[in-house]
């Protein structure tokens, strides 16, 4: 081997070895992670700044019900419910209380278009025609987490608020705790089957010591992210941000750019904290028990109003 070769093959090497190791020291976002906190995706109206004061902070935790509204109360006592758990705290970033995860538009509000309301709109009004379990919304049929916690961008419930990251290599794999299953994400491979997916296609590549996942290819049945404000349509992109900011905090952050429903891209950012509870099953499965439920009682309210014609 010549004296050339020679250096270019020790260079070669070098580079391989120094990437190897740089993929060895990427941060570690696995264990359990919990998202539950009372701050909500867009801001509420007692608020006009995104971040709020210590005492502004204070009173919105101690005058919180801790049940999501507009769920409260009802026949089923759903206001009384062991269920909920909301955490109880405002969520922080850098420390600072937030009003909503919404950062841009400054306003805390979803961008919708005129064509974005219409649709989500019709998907509203859909969910209320019990005539076909295929048109139903898909957390009901326990193919997407409520609100859309199981696929991107990722929202906090008003219970089973924690997550599960397993981290590889080749892989990231996010499993939430209202879960339809895990999401597995491909690092660096962009490779996938065709079509749409219930939590879309992602792939994932580092930047530096923050973790970005792109994902697009939603199925048209996660559109509307029952029972959220949220809509992205199937042609939208979410772009992930997983950046380990501590040793018991990841931030999350987001860019939506879905130009069939906003008017612009907006960006959210929520923060993962670490935690000692167990994950818990959830026994939710396409085609439970309550989906004959609700078609049965579509059926008898099509017979009621059959009879007083």
């Amino acid at each position: 081997m010549g004296r050339s070769a020679f250096r270019c093959f020790v260079l070669g090497f070098g580079l391989l070895a120094a990437g190897a190791a740089a993929a060895q020291r990427r941060p570690d976002l696995e264990g359990v992670w919990s998202y539950a906190w009372i701050t909500t995706l867009e801001r509420p109206p007692a608020f006009t700044k995104l971040q709020l004061s210590e005492a502004q902070a204070q009173a919105f935790e101690a005058s919180h019900t801790g049940v999501p509204e507009p769920a409260t109360g009802g026949p089923v006592g759903q206001d009384t419910s062991e269920w909920w758990d909301m955490g109880g705290k405002v969520g922080r970033i850098a420390g600072r209380p937030r009003s909503s995860w919404i950062v841009e538009p400054a306003n805390g509000k979803l961008p919708y278009s005129a064509a974005g309301l219409a649709a989500l709109a019709a998907a509203r009004a859909a969910a209320q025609r019990p005539d076909n379990p295929e048109t139903r919304p898909a957390p009901e049929r326990c193919l997407m987490g409520l609100g859309g916690t199981s696929l991107p961008p990722m929202l906090n419930a008003a219970y089973n608020g924690q997550l599960r990251i397993v981290q590889t290599p080749e892989n990231l794999v996010v499993l939430t705790e209202m879960n339809v299953g895990p999401r597995i994400i491909p690092l660096g491979d962009s490779r996938h089957e065709p079509g749409a997916a219930w939590s879309g296609h992602s792939v994932g590549h580092w930047e530096g010591d923050t973790l970005v996942v792109e994902t697009t290819d939603f199925h048209r049945g996660t559109e509307w992210r029952t029972p959220s404000p949220l809509y992205i349509s199937a042609a939208g992109k979410v772009t992930e941000r997983f950046t380990r900011v501590g040793p018991d905090e990841i931030r999350y952050a987001y860019v939506v750019d879905d130009p069939a429903t906003f008017t612009r891209p907006w960006r959210g950012e929520m923060p993962l904290r670490r935690s000692s509870q167990p994950m818990f099953e959830f026994a939710c499965h396409e085609g439970n028990y309550s989906l004959p439920g609700i078609l049965a009682g579509g059926r008898q309210q099509e017979r009621e109003a059959a009879a007083k014609k």
